[in-house]
């Protein structure tokens, strides 16, 4: 065993810690979707709802088309933040891992100073604990990646019914319009 191992393990413990780190991020960025698009489904079925008979055609449509611009502009801003926390990881990972490699060259010079079997027992006994954060490290990416799947399947769920939603609303829409040039005809 030598310190190029141990610094191997690290590197391998750093890309383990960012791969989890990007896991969370995506799972926020669909949960986010997720419950945009539920929002977006009740308030099409509140706006189309009896309850709401002194709404005409038009304002539902003027309601729907302000909510829909709002939501789109609360989603684009939850992508745009994690795209951010995205690139923050990877030049996180990226100093880390550069640190390290340099860290591992001033190991080299260390074995030259203290003589290589030093060098050796200090691996031997620190590789235990190494590998142990490695597979700590392994045991959190994939409960993250189970936490990211999870939320992709609800996502797929709520893909179709946000589908639906958006035949909804573009009825609401056509509604308005049929009913705009209905008016402009009786007016005529």
């Amino acid at each position: 065993m030598s310190d190029i191992t141990l610094n191997t393990v690290a590197i391998d413990v750093v890309g383990q810690y960012g791969l989890a780190g990007k896991h969370v991020v995506n799972a926020y960025r669909l949960g986010t979707q997720r419950v945009v698009a539920q929002l977006n489904e009740r308030y099409t079925s509140m706006l189309e709802s009896p309850s709401l008979p002194m709404v005409s055609e038009s304002i539902r449509a003027s309601m729907l088309s302000a909510h829909q611009q709002l939501s789109g502009f609360f989603v684009g801003g939850v992508n745009r933040a994690t795209e951010q926390a995205d690139l923050a990881i990877d030049r996180i990972t990226d100093g880390t891992t550069q640190g390290i490699k340099r860290l591992g060259g001033m190991g080299e010079r260390l074995e030259s100073v203290v003589g290589t079997p030093v060098v050796d027992t200090m691996t031997k006994i620190n590789m235990p604990a190494a590998q142990l954060s490695l597979q700590i490290a392994g045991q959190v990416v994939e409960g993250t990646k189970r936490l990211v799947e999870r939320v992709a399947l609800v996502e797929e769920a709520v893909s179709a019914t946000v589908d639906a939603a958006a035949e909804n609303a573009a009825t609401v829409v056509a509604a308005t319009s049929e009913a705009k040039a209905r008016s402009k005809r009786a007016a005529a």
